[in-house]
């Protein structure tokens, strides 16, 4: 209507982006590696943004006119798209599509991709478990102080696809990556990592582990151990405390399903997801990653407007509550924390501390990180 909107550059890249695919679907994957090339996020950076773009041009998820939700899918601009008023009057060509690439840069000594796992179960049903064992090793490796870890929407483009693996390091500007398999048999499971050199392709590191269901955990912080010995990580890498052996693992089974289910980025798995981590708290009241992701899939449905705020902020407050009281410590818990008394609760003095010792425990967490600039710009 002739007014300007100033908008953080961020959030103009992603509005940029989406206009120059406008009218086509745009997937929460393409759009973390169109706008979000340069830094390792999660898919709750996409949410927040397309939230945010909403709020300001004061659009409505139910009824868009702007940008509108496609289950399963990702997001599409609906609004009309067309030259500024000021361009010259000349035929302007249609606007060129904006293609999915991964950006390659310099590769660092240190730099790593984790590669999805590959399922050998029997029955090719245990596809959610090797995304989950994929993932967790990821996060891992993103604490360890002197390493370089692509993200997961990155690696993750290569499942299914057998490209040669200094290809695909190249191709992420990742000087090793890591791949592996599962092989779950009832309460069993067969994990092999490896670690390779994506230069010459030579072997730094692998083992096997073959341990009851139970043990997963652990098995996860020794291969991050063996991996950051393998690259002589300066970090005494045995600060990966070994967590206990699950009580439950159904629960734990539970759990990742929940995070496969949020991985669809729609309302129909977020409701998903909150249902199996929430069985899985059930079965297991201790298991902090279940109530972590718990109070991280409430936040995802306020953003997307899929709940109320008056509902959703409430059980965002009482889930990440639940989460802090089992892991003190959870940096991400704690800017969620921060954020639920900044958009909320409008209470700054909690929102500033619980934001700064988050900081203070994770400063490299892509989402503590955007906490804290949430704050230094409120």
């Amino acid at each position: 209507g002739g007014g300007t909107i100033k908008l953080e550059p961020r959030t103009m890249r992603l509005l940029v982006c989406l206009a120059g695919h406008a009218g086509q679907v745009v997937s929460v994957e393409q759009l973390l590696d169109e706008v979000w090339h340069d830094v390792v996020v999660n898919p709750d950076s996409v949410y927040q943004a397309i939230a945010m773009l909403r709020r300001v041009l004061g659009d409505d998820a139910k009824a868009p006119t702007y940008i509108a939700n496609v289950l399963r899918r990702g997001y599409r601009l609906v609004a009309p798209v067309a030259p500024w008023v000021d361009a010259p009057a000349v035929p302007q060509a249609d606007p060129p599509a904006i293609k999915s690439t991964v950006t390659t840069g310099p590769i660092g000594d240190k730099s790593i991709a984790v590669l999805p796992f590959s399922d050998l179960s029997e029955e090719k049903d245990q596809e959610y478990f090797a995304d989950g064992m994929a993932a967790e090793i990821l996060y891992l490796l993103a604490n360890l102080p002197g390493l370089t870890v692509i993200g997961r929407t990155s690696s993750f483009q290569f499942k299914g696809k057998s490209e040669d693996l200094r290809t695909i390091g190249a191709k992420l500007g990742a000087a090793y990556v890591v791949e592996g398999s599962v092989r779950r048999s009832r309460d069993r499971v067969r994990i092999g990592a490896q670690l390779i050199d994506s230069k010459t392709g030579a072997h730094r590191w692998s083992d096997t582990y073959d341990y009851p269901l139970g043990e997963v955990l652990k098995i996860q912080d020794s291969i991050a151990a063996g991996i950051g010995r393998a690259l002589q990580v300066t970090l005494d890498v045995d600060a990966l405390q070994s967590r206990p052996g699950l009580r439950n693992a159904e629960a734990y089974d539970l759990y990742l399903r929940g995070r496969h289910a949020l991985d669809r980025f729609d309302k129909s798995g977020i409701e998903q997801a909150a249902g199996f981590f929430q069985q899985s708290l059930d079965l297991e009241p201790t298991l902090s990653l279940a109530a972590s992701w718990l109070a991280d899939t409430y936040f995802v449905a306020v953003l997307n407007e899929w709940v109320p705020p008056s509902v959703g902020f409430k059980r965002i407050r009482e889930a990440t509550q639940a989460a802090l009281k089992l892991s003190p410590s959870d940096a991400f818990m704690l800017g969620l924390q921060g954020q639920v008394s900044l958009i909320y609760d409008w209470d700054w003095v909690v929102a500033e501390t619980a934001t700064s010792e988050a900081l203070a425990l994770a400063p490299r967490q892509p989402f503590v990180q955007y906490c804290a600039a949430r704050i230094s710009s409120a």
